[in-house]
């Protein structure tokens, strides 16, 4: 089985959902947010620069995500000396289905 790894710069962002609009005449679209369209278009950029073939449609393929969070600014000094030392993580968001979502989509 071959590997691929690489690295999307920056926090991980969840997948927004689809936003729904009426136009003036009554019709109505949807459409993904840009900030959606914007991350998810990173992570294709930083998948296509490994220089890797995408994979076939009949491959197994297993994906191994590690999102790093960074500490919020409002935490305390006594959490964030825990966080730093491992003993409690932190909590955050976006959830992390919805950083996966994001990932698993944009490489689809």
């Amino acid at each position: 089985m071959s590997s691929v790894s690489f690295t999307v710069p920056g926090p991980p962002k969840g997948k927004a959902r689809a936003r729904t609009v009426r136009t003036k005449d009554g019709r109505t679209f949807s459409y993904t947010p840009d900030g959606t369209v914007l991350y998810e278009n990173l992570i294709k950029t930083c998948y296509y620069q490994t220089g890797v073939n995408p994979f076939g449609a009949d491959e197994e393929l297993r994906a191994t995500i590690i999102a790093y969070y960074p500490i919020a600014k409002s935490t305390s000094k006594k959490k964030r000396q825990q966080m730093l030392a491992g003993l409690i993580r932190p909590t955050k968001k976006p959830d992390l289905d919805n950083v996966i979502k994001s990932i698993l989509d944009a490489l689809n």
